[in-house]
This record gives C-alpha cells, sequence and structure tokens, in this order.
C-alpha cells in the first residue's frame, strides 16, 4: 500500500503517474522489506539508476512534485 502526495492533484489523474505508481509498487512487492530506504534503491525495471531518479523524472515531467508520504509492505504468504 503506497500513499503519494502531489503538489498539484490532476497529476494523479494522469496516464505518467499511473504507469509510475504501477512501477513503484511493483518494485515495493519485489524487494520485499528491506532496509535501505527507497529513495536509494536500484529501481527495479531500470537497475541503472535508483528509485530517487525515477521520483525526479516523472516530478520534471508532470512538473509537479510528487512524494511518497508512507507505504507499507504485506507479505501475503504469511496471512
Amino acid at each position: 500500500m503506497i500513499e503519494f502526495a502531489c503538489s498539484d492533484d490532476w497529476a494523479f489523474e494522469t496516464d505518467e503517474f499511473r504507469k509510475f505508481s504501477c512501477d513503484i509498487a511493483l518494485h515495493i512487492a519485489a524487494n520485499g522489506k528491506t532496509q535501505e530506504p527507497l529513495v536509494t534503491q536500484l529501481f527495479l525495471k531500470d537497475p541503472s539508476k535508483t528509485v530517487g531518479h525515477q521520483f525526479k523524472l516523472i516530478s520534471n515531467e508532470l512538473g509537479v512534485k510528487i512524494s511518497i508520504i508512507q507505504y507499507e509492505y504485506f507479505d501475503v504468504s504469511k496471512i
């Protein structure tokens, strides 16, 4: 579960943000619980870049600041 923040709500409705948010969710699901800060982790879909770099790219593309307020990883194999 991910809670995003954005300086302008219209950005949440764009196809670019929808794709980005799915990519971030996939990244978190694939990495599970890790002690390393999310922004410093190598991005699952492009390990030559960090998650933080991906945030900068989408923020620049849409012209708004996007960040994660909080996220929680749920391990469904333990439910």
